[in-house]
């Protein structure tokens, strides 16, 4: 593990921030439309689940990693309690405080990539929706206080945003995912389509494969619908973060599905010039939205 040695707040937020440029520039680019404070914050949140990922994709065996994982989690919360001189617990820290964001949605994003370690089938729906709650919209329900959300019905809608964002990388991943023995799709609904595992690791789907990813497309398009009800629910400076993240993800299940269903014969990834205009065009978007009106 790489020692640091950071003592500034600021330059704790820096090393954050310049993680998350290397490391995730469709989240960059979505986080760059927040005013500086909430930026700093979001990049912090990000780092950390960044950090939990590297130590669940290196090299070693599974109790190997799930060591490395706890450690870190202790780490977060020591830190929490007292000094530490890693500038993702100083940043993050700082967050949660700053923010009054609860510690336990942290804690989940923690689980979740640990049970990635163990568990590798999905038996139904609810317990795949359950595993994408940690690892995505647990990370919504962290970064709402950030946003400065203003509704108590912003919690369903932004846990509906993560459920779409996961879904999508299920189905974007899927021969990748596949390939290392990960299945992010029901069995039983695999057992419905008639599809076989060892045919989702293939380099083109079959007829079977392809009806379960249109099944699972529209599964996807509906919690897209309900999460973009979040945008009534957050002050109009911060609304464009979550419309450029839902509209980059969205636009990557449109493809799948204009691809004709087809995700495995090349991975499907937005070039950096449409990201960026991407962002830009949905960050206007945020700024000038205007909730509807209900007719009467």
């Amino acid at each position: 593990m790489e020692a640091f040695t950071v003592t500034t707040l600021a330059a704790a937020y820096q090393t954050c921030i310049d993680i998350t440029r290397r490391r995730a520039l469709n989240f960059y680019y979505a986080f760059l439309t927040l005013p500086r404070p909430a930026r700093r914050s979001i990049c912090a949140l990000y780092a950390y689940c960044r950090l939990l990922d590297d130590l669940a994709d290196d090299e070693g065996t599974p109790r190997e990693k799930e060591a490395a994982i706890q450690a870190v989690h202790r780490r977060f919360h020591q830190s929490l309690a007292g000094e530490s001189d890693d500038p993702i617990m100083i940043a993050l820290k700082d967050t949660i405080h700053r923010y009054q964001i609860d510690v336990r949605h942290i804690d989940e994003i923690t689980q979740g990539v640990l049970q990635d370690l163990t568990v590798s089938r999905y038996a139904t729906f609810e317990e795949l929706k359950a595993y994408c709650y940690r690892v995505s919209p647990a990370v919504g329900l962290a970064s709402l206080p950030i946003f400065g959300y203003t509704s108590p019905k912003a919690p369903a809608a932004a846990i509906d945003m993560g459920v779409a964002m996961q879904l999508t990388n299920g189905l974007r991943d899927i021969s990748e995912d596949a390939a290392s023995g990960r299945i992010y799709l029901p069995t039983e609904d695999l057992i419905r389509f008639g599809v076989d595992e060892r045919e989702l690791a293939r380099a083109t789907p079959t007829r079977n494969v392809r009806a379960l990813i249109a099944f699972q497309v529209d599964r996807a398009e509906e919690y897209f619908q309900r999460a973009r009800a979040l945008f009534a629910y957050l002050p109009r400076r911060s609304r464009p973060c979550p419309m450029v993240l839902l509209g980059v993800y969205h636009r990557i299940l449109r493809e799948i599905r204009n691809r004709e269903y087809d995700p495995m014969s090349q991975r499907i990834t937005l070039p950096r010039g449409r990201r960026a205009w991407l962002a830009i065009h949905l960050s206007m978007k945020g700024l000038l939205w205007r909730a509807p009106t209900s007719s009467s």
